[in-house]
């Protein structure tokens, strides 16, 4: 029944030029399972085929230049770099990764924020696997500089673990000017997943239909915009040190916007000029007896379409008492101090939270510009791989879906060259090589369940959840 379609993801050009290169150009590269010596990887050698999991050694460099295509012809392989990785494209010359997973060992040299060398990316497109818990950059207790870059079809799209230490800034996360773009129909994964010490700075970034992300706790934010985000915690900051958040959007979350969660000792929180707009909870502050950081500020805010229970206060185990929380000088998306006090569940709404939240003074219009200048969320990613991001939109539908024997596309007279069906782990369950713009599909061997399935042709490369039926 074609009212079962399920059309698929945005398709993008920048596949027309990487695989148009792929498939017409004389030149390849299949990789080492073994860099032992120093590298330069070219867009003349392109595309580097990534055929099984490759180490780069301890102190080897391998160098990435503008235009280079990187590609994985198989599921779930890594290069490993105990070495160093410096992959630095241009504006109008970008490096093309294509569902690579790029592994940084603390054995690595990590970028040094004083110098500007070591391991890095700039101008990378970075086309990840999108399921079952694939890492597009893993990083290992060391540091990273990510600029310019953009990122898609990812799970993790960066995942930093730092080894336990004194410090919060003994691993370094560096995000500039870089987009993530997941899929508005199934947002999934995290954009950034931190645990450990990772001391993580992002500013002027745009993430859109993603799942959430984990922060750590040392986390400066600036100037960004974060979109569509659809699992229960967008941002969420467990046992924090210190949360700069600065003239962000936080716009369309699923169920938490912000949460705060047992803010260590000594904690500085500071949240000024942000809009949080549209999520079942806007902010969320919890802790045991006190929600008592060294310092908090929490000022300048929108907190738009703001509804009862927006802004949540769980702490306490002494009924009866309560310590203020200054949310003063915020606009609330009103005027009337009651629908402002009904959006807030405290002290007043429950004696047992030893919360009272106090927004006194509270703002009569809308924050729009900054104080550092420009406007809430304006980040700027005009550089982000700007010779390879346009988007361009054709429906592939898939009929019937439900399935039980087979499926049938079809992509209004565009070639379809490879289609992929995957398990929500990642593993692919069926491949097969086509050459039809209306292939059809066996799917009777699969197991009932829910699959992603894949669709490739020479300028796009296209996902949709599929559903088995027996």
């Amino acid at each position: 029944m074609r009212n079962n379609m399920k059309y698929i993801y945005k398709p993008l050009t920048l596949f027309a030029l990487f695989f148009a290169a792929f498939t017409t150009s004389n030149a390849q590269t299949t990789v080492s399972s073994i860099i032992s010596s120093n590298q330069t990887w070219t867009a003349s050698g392109s595309p580097y085929l990534v055929t099984a999991n490759v180490l780069v050694q301890t102190g080897v460099k391998v160098t990435i230049e503008p235009g280079t295509q990187i590609k994985a012809t198989g599921d779930r392989l890594r290069i490993i770099v105990d070495g160093e990785l410096v992959a630095i494209g241009k504006k109008d010359s970008a490096i093309v990764s294509d569902s690579v997973s790029y592994e940084f060992t603390d054995k690595c040299a990590g970028y040094d924020t004083a110098t500007g060398l070591g391991s890095q990316f700039q101008y990378v497109l970075f086309r990840g696997v999108g399921q079952g818990g694939n890492k597009t950059i893993d990083l290992k207790s060391t540091s990273m500089l990510v600029r310019n870059c953009r990122f898609l079809e990812g799970y993790y799209y960066i995942y930093s673990y730092a080894s336990a230490g004194s410090l919060g800034d003994t691993t370094n996360l560096i995000i500039e000017k870089s987009i993530f773009q997941g899929t508005s129909n199934y947002p999934q994964g995290y954009m950034v997943y931190t645990s450990g010490n990772t001391q993580l700075n992002i500013s002027d970034c745009i993430a859109e239909d993603i799942g959430g992300i984990t922060i750590s706790k040392w986390t400066t934010i600036r100037k960004s915009a974060f979109k569509n985000f659809g699992y229960s915690s967008g941002f969420r900051q467990s046992s924090g040190q210190k949360l700069i958040l600065e003239c962000n959007l936080f716009q369309n979350f699923r169920y938490t916007l912000l949460d705060l969660t047992y803010p260590g000792n000594g904690a500085v929180i500071e949240v000024r000029e942000n809009t949080f707009d549209s999520s079942e909870v806007l902010l969320k502050l919890r802790g045991g007896s006190t929600f008592k950081p060294k310092s908090m500020v929490i000022e300048n805010n929108n907190f738009l379409n703001f509804k009862v229970n927006s802004v949540q206060v769980s702490v306490g185990n002494n009924p009866g008492n309560a310590d203020t929380l200054n949310l003063r000088k915020n606009y609330w998306g009103t005027t009337t101090k009651a629908d402002i006090e009904a959006g807030i569940k405290d002290f007043k709404d429950d004696i047992t939270i030893e919360g009272l939240v106090d927004f006194s003074g509270y703002l009569s219009s809308q924050v729009k510009t900054c104080t550092g200048g420009g406007t809430i969320g304006g980040a700027d990613t005009s550089s982000a791989n700007a010779s390879v991001t346009t988007f361009t939109s054709r429906n592939i539908s898939m009929y019937p879906n439900p399935a039980n024997s087979s499926i049938q596309l079809n992509s209004d007279g565009a070639i379809i060259t490879a289609i992929r069906i995957l398990d929500l782990n990642g593993q692919v369950k069926s491949r097969e090589s086509v050459l039809s713009a209306s292939p059809s599909v066996r799917v009777d061997m699969l197991a009932g369940g829910i699959y992603i399935i894949e669709a490739e042709g020479d300028n796009f490369l296209s996902r949709s959840k599929l559903i088995i039926k027996h």
